[in-house]
């Protein structure tokens, strides 16, 4: 049985320098995340909320370039050992740019891709299911174009809830 106590996510002494910056965003960041907390980190533009972020689903350091040090362990296991497909499976995420994620015709297509292209043979089932969660289930026949921005976030969200992950994270949860 999994304790609740138990965390979920670790960043140890993490720092990170994008290319040609002066300085660091992330300068020693430490932060422990237990099973069923509900976190928001809140700072000014440039702070590093979407940074720490991309640590923990690994697009730091697989796919940004720029000075990374630290350790950031998610479910147990060091992020920068986990291929970013392999973490997608337990990390949920919804960009801050949120409408780029947004890829099919209709908001039950679009929900249903990422399990689909895991080769999960119940894509439709899990879509279906995320649509339910969000109370959205009514958007599932609408093109992508004729949601409202509020719809549109929703409904990347349930596309990140499709793959039933252990963490969600959602850059810029109130935008839209």
């Amino acid at each position: 049985m999994v304790s609740l106590n138990e965390p979920i996510v670790e960043l140890k002494d993490v720092h990170y320098e994008y290319p040609g910056a002066k300085h660091p965003v992330l300068n020693g960041v430490n932060l422990t995340i237990r099973r069923g907390d509900f976190l928001a980190i809140i700072g000014g533009n440039g702070s590093g909320k979407s940074t720490v972020c991309k640590t923990i689903n690994g697009l730091i350091p697989h796919y940004f370039a720029g000075h990374y040090e630290g350790e950031v362990i998610v479910d147990g296991k060091q992020v920068k050992d986990q291929a970013v497909a392999t973490l997608s499976h337990h990390v949920g995420y919804v960009y801050q740019d949120f409408q780029s994620q947004l890829m099919k015709l209709t908001v039950l297509e679009d929900v249903a891709f990422s399990p689909l292209n895991f080769g999960y043979t119940d894509y439709q089932e899990r879509a279906e299911e995320a649509l339910e969660l969000l109370e959205i289930s009514h958007l599932k026949d609408k093109t992508i174009w004729e949601l409202s921005g509020g719809e549109k976030h929703l409904t990347a969200i349930a596309g990140a809830l499709a793959l039933n992950p252990t963490i969600l994270i959602v850059d810029e949860p109130v935008a839209q």
